[in-house]
């Protein structure tokens, strides 16, 4: 076969192998596509006229790998922020096109402009959406450091320096969503007075243990800053036009007393808390009941609201079953994640957005491991808001 002839047919097998490994045109121009199909055709590649096309792909393959430029280049374009999201018209549905998982294309339907008025609820990842957000200039809710508390009676978590109201489990944000909803505070009943506190200047202390980190001296004043934090959070549902709703975790301390869910378990069988709580590991029914039945309500209640679902990539603390904490961690995320894909299928006014996916692209964490370093939040935002935003803003 006639050399010219071979390099044309190479250089068109090698230009069909970049596209399925999705190198765009610019990063590995022409002029570099025909000198590496000339150097592999005087030394990889069979000229002959016994080869067949198939046999070029194959080897072209195979050289291609072998090429230290092509392979450097190709790190180097990986380092410099290929690993992500691309926005996309049509879904990416072969792996080898996914650059080995670390790319992850998303649809655009834009739900967000300047006026959207947006509420975030869940795990603590929720908390880190919420600040980057806010630091966008999108109207953001619950408006917790609107709160009204006497601090020297009352501490909600870390306010107001930090407004991480978390809660959990499907569970917990069912029963928060159904009050917030219905518009039903908790009964005196339903709290703990706890002598183990992290509040010194209390002898001790009252909690709401269906919130993170709920405490007051007394319990007039624990039914007061509940109250509070139960209308601030029906009050940001009320008006939000889109609802963020983060999951975390499927480990789940129902009280033993009136059957609802704490959101946070005790730390050893030598926590006070021990003796009120029992363990409850959730399984894949519970966790789509659960979401299925937020989902009826708030459409009930709120028909144009537009709701988002993603899994926190914050892993677990600590785990509660006779298992290694990372196998535990990983079946928390999975079931949380098929439960949310399969809602997402059930109904189409539920988007996911893929946050867990992303971080198992690249180590995104701060040093502890478990938690997103901020400018990584910021990254799953800002690519967020190109998919879904009229007005997305860096």
């Amino acid at each position: 076969m006639r050399k010219d002839r071979f390099l044309g047919r190479f250089v068109a097998c090698l230009e069909d192998y970049l596209h399925q490994l999705d190198v765009p045109t610019s990063f590995f121009p022409r002029k570099v596509r025909q000198v590496a199909a000339e150097r592999l055709s005087n030394s990889d590649i069979d000229t002959s006229e016994s080869s067949t096309p198939e046999t070029w792909v194959k080897r072209a393959k195979i050289a291609i790998a072998k090429w230290l430029p092509f392979r450097d280049a190709l790190t180097r374009k990986a380092s410099n922020g290929s690993v992500g999201f691309d926005v996309a018209q049509r879904l990416n549905t072969s792996w080898a096109r996914s650059r080995r998982g670390s790319r992850i294309t998303v649809q655009r339907k834009p739900i967000i402009d300047a006026r959207t008025k947006i509420f975030a609820l869940g795990s603590c990842f929720a908390r880190e959406i919420r600040v980057a957000l806010r630091a966008r200039g999108y109207d953001v809710y619950p408006k917790y450091f609107d709160l009204k508390f006497d601090p020297s009676r009352q501490q909600p978590n870390m306010l107001p320096r930090f407004d991480n109201i978390n809660h959990y489990d499907t569970f917990v944000i069912r029963q928060e969503i159904e009050r917030a909803i219905t518009r039903q505070t908790y009964s005196p009943k339903d709290f703990w007075q706890l002598k183990n506190h992290p509040l010194a200047a209390w002898p001790q202390a009252c909690t709401d243990p269906y919130r993170r980190k709920i405490y007051a001296a007394d319990m007039d004043s624990l039914i007061d800053l509940s109250a509070r934090l139960g209308e601030c959070i029906a009050d940001g549902l009320a008006s939000a036009d889109v609802a963020i709703i983060t999951l975390g975790l499927t480990e789940c301390w129902r009280n033993k007393l009136n059957g609802l869910f704490v959101c946070e378990g005790p730390k050893s069988p030598r926590d006070e808390r021990f003796s009120l709580v029992e363990f409850f590991p959730s399984t894949y029914a519970d966790n789509y009941a659960n979401l299925a039945a937020i989902i009826d309500q708030l459409g009930a209640a709120y028909p144009k609201l537009q709701i988002v679902l993603t899994v926190s990539p914050v892993a677990l603390h600590r785990t509660a079953m006779s298992e290694d904490v990372v196998v535990a961690n990983m079946t928390s995320k999975t079931t949380l994640r098929a439960v949310a894909g399969e809602i997402c299928r059930q109904y189409p006014n539920v988007i996911y957005w893929p946050s867990y996916e992303y971080a198992l692209t690249q180590d995104v964490f701060e040093a502890d491991g478990r938690h997103v370093a901020p400018h990584y939040v910021n990254r799953i935002v800002t690519s967020f808001l190109s998919a879904h935003s009229e007005d997305p803003r860096s």
